[in-house]
């Protein structure tokens, strides 16, 4: 049988922090001193999607949620006494609280097929470390979430996005040591002698694209980085990771190597200043965990991505210009014994509407088409890693943006979204069905590789609150009002003169601290 190739990537970085603390200082500011951090965010979001259907035979066989209302608290705390530190992370009573719910199976991560909130789905622990520093040694140990660069491979979930939201993020239990090389040198102080971190890290995956506990998938790895960190001018560096990971019902291993390499710089000019980044990976290794009648023991990986941001700052930052883009390769030929296929990690956003609700609807409605023994008789080994969540994989895309800032507590942003695939759209079932021939989910050949172009835009109303005590923390309340406008492309069109277009509204309430 045909079989969708399944990538196997590595998702692993160095600890990410907050996206804001608080700190209270339990005893005056001096070496040695004890101190509590505390953030976090409650998020309340209802959302409006047009449906659409995903299966060519059953016209009544839609991705289902058109309507609901979910909900995430997400609380961190981090007690620092002297050169030494606890930090714990968790996810509270989060998912879908009323509405529409997600008819494509329970495989979704993101626990779309259920009322969960209230159940202990809802509760997700993400930190839970303890940590020792010294002048020129870190060292940490736990449970912990995990960013890298621009969060093409390895995301915590714990960045806001352009436009859409966050829900996840890649978690491990890991033991860390990060040197700094450049500290203590004799005579003056070396200025730089914080910003070259050498680290070493050891993981068990707890939860990440590819692998879960939960899942009975056992998945190590082991990492070596470099970053080089001045704070808001540049950031550099590049990892090594190799991955071991293995299937319940010994159904498959992977041995993976990934290397990572990373920029950021932002430069000052006359008149504002411009920031270039840019993020490429490279995989080779091998896996049994998906097979092809070519490879009956084991495929081949190799594959690249990259992903790139242009920003160029005006008028005190209050008018900006994004120019965001990433190309993830594409597998032309399904049926060898490579697997080629890249994909980005399915909390680095590419759009709202897409690849999160449509093309990841699409792919978990495959799975269903795949083990439906009237259908395809015995599913293919690895079939459960088409649920993917809607990350973006085997495609080109470019999105500029444009965002403002016309009043403190205002910011608008509006962008445009094309989106190739790297290769001849290919329906996982309806291609095999066809012999080989490529067929996209209305059974039809693709008319081109656009996938779609896609207007989103977002309003952000509010901002810190006020009001401020020497111990209290920081507080902000925002309103969010986003919406992403879907023209279908030729790629997945269902071969009519009518324009397809798929609406998706999100309305989103937080208060951070």
């Amino acid at each position: 049988m045909r079989r969708a190739l399944l990538l196997i990537i590595v998702a692993l970085a160095l600890p990410a922090t907050a996206a804001a603390k608080n700190r209270i200082e339990l005893k005056p500011a001096e070496p040695g001193a004890v101190g509590l951090e505390m953030s976090g965010e409650y998020r309340l979001q209802f959302s409006l999607l047009d449906d659409f259907a995903l299966d060519a035979q059953d016209p009544a066989a839609t991705h289902g949620q058109q309507r609901w209302l979910d909900q995430r608290i997400r609380a961190r705390f981090d007690l620092q006494f002297g050169r030494y530190r606890i930090a714990t992370e968790w996810d509270l009573m989060t998912g879908q609280l009323a509405g529409d719910v997600w008819n494509q199976g329970p495989l979704d991560a993101r626990h779309r097929d259920v009322h969960g909130a209230i159940t202990p789905m809802g509760f997700v622990p993400r930190r839970a470390t303890f940590g020792a520093r010294s002048a020129s040694v870190d060292f940490e140990v736990g449970l912990t979430t995990s960013h890298w660069g621009l969060g093409m491979l390895a995301n915590d979930g714990n960045h806001d996005p352009f436009f859409g939201r966050n829900d996840l993020g890649d978690r491990v239990v890991r033991v860390r040591v990060t040197g700094r090389p450049l500290y203590g040198v004799e005579g003056d102080p070396d200025p730089n002698r914080n910003k070259l971190n050498v680290s070493g890290l050891v993981d068990l995956v707890v939860a990440d694209d590819f692998g879960a506990i939960a899942d009975r998938q056992l998945a190590v790895q082991g990492t070596f980085s470099f970053l080089w960190h001045d704070p808001g001018h540049c950031s550099h560096g590049v990892y090594i990771v190799y991955r071991h990971q293995r299937e319940p019902d010994d159904q498959g291993k992977t041995n993976a190597f990934v290397l990572d390499a990373y920029t950021d710089t932002t430069t000052p000019l006359p008149f504002g200043s411009i920031r270039f980044a840019l993020e490429t990976a490279v995989l080779a290794g091998s896996t049994s965990r998906t097979l092809t009648y070519n490879a009956t023991d084991e495929m081949a990986i190799a594959s690249i991505g990259t992903t790139g941001l242009v920003t160029l700052g005006v008028l005190d930052d209050h008018l900006k210009i994004h120019l965001r883009g990433g190309w993830a390769s594409g597998d032309g030929n399904s049926d060898d014994a490579n697997s080629q296929s890249f994909s980005f990690d399915r909390e680095f956003d590419v759009g709202m509407v897409l690849f999160d609700q449509v093309l990841g609807s699409m792919r978990a409605n495959s799975w269903y088409l795949l083990t439906d023994p009237e259908r395809s008789g015995t599913p293919p080994r690895g079939i459960d890693g088409l649920v993917n969540e809607g990350a973006a994989g085997s495609t080109v895309f470019l999105q500029p943006v444009l965002q403002g800032t016309p009043l403190p507590f205002l910011d608008i942003k509006g962008g445009v979204l094309a989106a190739w695939s790297a290769g001849d759209f290919k329906h996982p079932f309806y291609t095999f069905r066809a012999g080989g021939s490529a067929r996209n989910q209305h059974n039809v050949a693709p008319a081109g590789r656009l996938l779609g172009v896609e207007l989103d835009w977002a309003l952000k109303f509010g901002g810190p609150l006020p009001f401020k005590g020497d111990t209290a923390p920081d507080l902000a309340l925002e309103l969010l009002v986003q919406g992403g406008h879907l023209f279908v492309g030729g790629a997945l069109s269902d071969g009519s003169d009518d324009a397809e277009v798929i609406n998706h509204m999100l309305f989103t309430g937080r208060f951070r601290w």
